[in-house]
């Protein structure tokens, strides 16, 4: 029983890593690419990621 319960464990760990390097990603993206008129847009879609991981973790 212990397995399966670490398994859902790594299996939710790894998931919620994919969306912090998507979060990563994004914002590398737009400290290098800067513009202030995309900013907003940009916003949405980190709270978007932020969001994602929010739910996956519950």
């Amino acid at each position: 029983m212990a397995r399966k319960k670490d398994s859902y464990y790594f299996d939710t760990f790894v998931e919620l890593v994919d969306y912090s390097c998507q979060a990563a990603n994004l914002l590398n993206q737009i400290m290098n690419n800067y513009k202030a008129e995309e900013l907003p847009e940009k916003m949405k879609e980190m709270h978007a990621i932020e969001h994602s991981g929010d739910e996956a973790s519950i």
